[in-house]
């Protein structure tokens, strides 16, 4: 089954709450340029998440400890629904705020990188390129280093032009601009 953007909005409206989804997502790699072949990396990968959940809540339940700091939304984004969808100001484009806990990236998806072409890169030609990610320096602030490599909840926000594929409630849609 095929779905838009716009319907994507709104079961996303229509749905209240926490929700878990499965996602296949195709989106840029973000990698250092200098000395690198590639004039772009894209990637492709399948992975679960949750949306609609409270930042701050979900911190504070997992570490045990009142009082997290939640701050604004980074510069340029701002909330279409709260704890769920956000637009990108700059590219004019709809986000899916997303949430994986530890237990949620047990299994980490298999990658498939591409070069500018689209040919297939190997994750060992690549990955010396690929920027790593850094951990929340609030979490780590409220917690501690050493808890947080263990227990860190990871924040994303996948553009709706990143979603190639979408499941959820036993239903799965093939995403479509529109």
């Amino acid at each position: 089954m095929t779905m838009t953007h716009k319907q994507l909005l709104e079961l996303i409206r229509q749905k209240p709450g926490t929700t878990f989804v499965g996602a296949d997502i195709h989106c840029d790699a973000a990698f250092y340029k200098t000395d690198c072949p590639f004039k772009a990396i894209t990637k492709k990968y399948k992975v679960s998440l949750l949306t609609g959940a409270n930042y701050k809540r979900m911190i504070e339940k997992l570490f045990g400890k009142e009082d997290f700091p939640v701050g604004p939304l980074p510069k340029g984004r701002e909330w279409i629904i709260r704890d769920k969808v956000l637009r990108f100001v700059k590219r004019d484009i709809l986000g899916l705020r997303t949430f994986t806990s530890p237990r949620m990236r047990k299994h980490v998806p298999d990658v498939t990188y591409f070069d500018e072409n689209g040919v297939e890169i190997a994750r060992r030609v690549v990955d010396q390129y690929l920027k790593k990610p850094t951990p929340s320096k609030k979490q780590e602030d409220f917690v501690g280093e050493e808890q947080l490599n263990r227990d860190q909840i990871w924040v994303r926000d996948y553009g709706f032009d990143s979603i190639v594929r979408l499941r959820t409630n036993q239903q799965e849609f093939e995403i479509i601009p529109g």
